[in-house]
């Protein structure tokens, strides 16, 4: 994901604010100080405790003020409308079943040719029919048995985004070899060879789109 995180800082202005949705441990912005200081990201996560834990991944930024974290919602934003010139979320809004209502945050937040990167899990069906082989459940939407709700990106979660932007996105697939369902954890560590290989293999490819274990979605306000 770090190759990803430079590809969408590259669509940033200078001086540009970034909002991460479901930022968690703020884990894509350890490095933001020495890649982009002129940045500003700010964090939203509904669970304090990742925020405590994000304090310690990110205390550079926080003490320069460069990252700030934020107890917050992403169905009711806590910004005034054309805050952010991008806004980052990694499979987050895959568990709130209200896509549309964040959808609609999203586009009041954006500055006008701010951009919008989400990430979720795709619906590969390379990987389903594996699953299906080995008679274990490939969970597609809906609640998870005793746990969380999930849904992975499909063309409803593409009409929302399309809808509240009224323009085209773009999809890219990601992670074609770190799979970890599959207790497959090749390219996940910093640095990694392997790491680099799979995102040269990221893309638009229909190859991604049959393996890839997340898929993205890319759009801008206009």
């Amino acid at each position: 994901m770090d190759t990803e995180v430079e590809q969408f800082l590259k669509g940033i202005p200078q001086n540009g604010w970034i909002l991460d949705i479901g930022g968690c441990w703020g884990w894509h912005w350890r490095k933001i100080s020495n890649q982009r200081p002129d940045i500003t990201v700010v964090i939203v996560d509904l669970i304090r405790e990742n925020l405590v834990h994000a304090q310690k991944i990110l205390i550079e930024g926080i003490s320069k003020e460069r990252v700030f974290l934020v107890h917050g919602n992403a169905c009711s934003l806590q910004f005034d409308a054309q805050t952010f010139d991008g806004v980052w979320s990694v499979q987050t809004t895959q568990h709130i079943p209200d896509y549309n209502t964040v959808c609609s945050e999203v586009y009041r937040v954006l500055k006008s040719k701010g951009v919008y990167w989400d990430y979720g899990l795709n619906n590969a069906a390379v990987i389903r029919i594996i699953y299906k082989l080995f008679q274990k459940n490939y969970h597609i939407i809906g609640k998870v048995a005793g746990s969380y709700f999930l849904r992975r990106v499909n063309k409803e979660v593409l009409d929302c985004v399309e809808q509240a932007f009224n323009n085209d996105v773009d999809i890219r697939y990601t992670e074609l070899l770190f799979t970890p369902d599959f207790k497959c954890y090749l390219g996940g560590t910093e640095n990694s060879i392997l790491g680099r290989l799979d995102s040269y293999l990221s893309g638009k490819s229909i190859l991604g789109k049959l393996t890839a274990r997340q898929c993205s979605i890319h759009v801008k306000k206009e």
